[in-house]
């Protein structure tokens, strides 16, 4: 895994886990009312009960499987307002910004005065997405889910809502974090419909957004040895012609029986184009 689990761009964030206040308070709020055009996403999981969600369950979801499991427990703690369990589904240095992959404007969740700030955005935003959208999770091939469930790589699932011309993005990047799937960066736009500068920020080109699957470079599983060239006569080999294979086990040498044209063992060499010896005749014989 050290050697061969990251082999993509990632992007330097640099910020650092922020200590949270001591403590937090549910406020009890009712959830925002739907611009969606009918009932929101808050809508649908209000009817949940928030005191499902445990420590005991959040410690054992696991990428990729339980990947709109963990949507939407933080989902149903924006609709209840239940904002003293974010730690149950948010990683301790989780930020929040617009919905890219380049995370554009991200900043903490967990600041010194506490997640409010951002809890309330996403309470808002989450109102504009229809009850029965649908969670999109791009599929993994097998040799990337391997990367995602040992936390080398991370993954993303989102809503979509709004128009072609003014779409909205509701995004989550999955990561593993001390064995269990957790939510590392949520994206989103404050304003709908978006600002011109938060679509010059998305649509910015200066830095390519890591990719939505892990890749896996031919060049990282180490060197393939060379090929062997063939020769006329259709014998592999590595060196000169009529060389043997490198490795190839050494065959004994035949030696012919005596008459058959080869050199006797102690005895002189034939002369080149002389004829083979013939065997005499039996003295007597008819």
């Amino acid at each position: 895994m050290f050697r061969y689990g990251c082999n993509t761009m990632h992007h330097d964030r640099g910020d650092a886990p922020v200590s949270k206040p001591s403590k937090i308070v549910n406020q009890g709020r009712p959830a925002p009312a739907s611009t969606a055009g009918g009932p929101s996403l808050l809508d649908e999981y209000a009817p949940r009960p928030d005191d499902e969600i445990k420590a005991s369950e959040a410690d054992t979801w696991q990428l990729p499987f339980q990947t709109k499991r963990v949507v939407v427990a933080l989902l149903t703690m924006a609709a209840h307002d239940d904002i003293e369990k974010l730690d149950l589904v948010l990683t301790p240095y989780a930020r929040w910004g617009l919905p890219d992959r380049r995370e554009w404007g991200g900043k903490p969740v967990f600041t010194k005065d506490g997640p409010q700030e951002f809890f309330d955005a996403l309470r808002e935003a989450a109102a504009r997405f229809p009850a029965k959208g649908t969670l999109r999770v791009p599929p993994q091939p097998n040799s990337a889910q391997f990367y995602v469930r040992h936390g080398a790589e991370p993954m993303w699932a989102y809503y979509t809502g709004g128009s072609p011309q003014s779409p909205d993005i509701l995004a989550f990047k999955m990561v593993i974090e001390d064995g269990a799937a957790r939510i590392d960066y949520i994206g989103f736009n404050a304003h709908n419909p978006p600002t011109a500068l938060e679509q010059m920020a998305i649509r910015s080109t200066n830095d390519p957004p890591p990719p939505l699957k892990p890749r896996i470079m031919p060049g990282s599983m180490g060197e393939r040895p060379p090929l062997p060239t063939m020769v006329p006569g259709g014998a592999p080999t590595l060196g000169a012609p009529g060389s043997p294979m490198p490795g190839a086990p050494v065959m004994p040498r035949v030696i012919a029986p005596p008459g058959a044209g080869a050199p006797t063992p102690g005895g002189p060499a034939p002369t080149p184009g002389a004829p083979a010896p013939t065997k005499a005749a039996p003295a007597g014989g008819h």
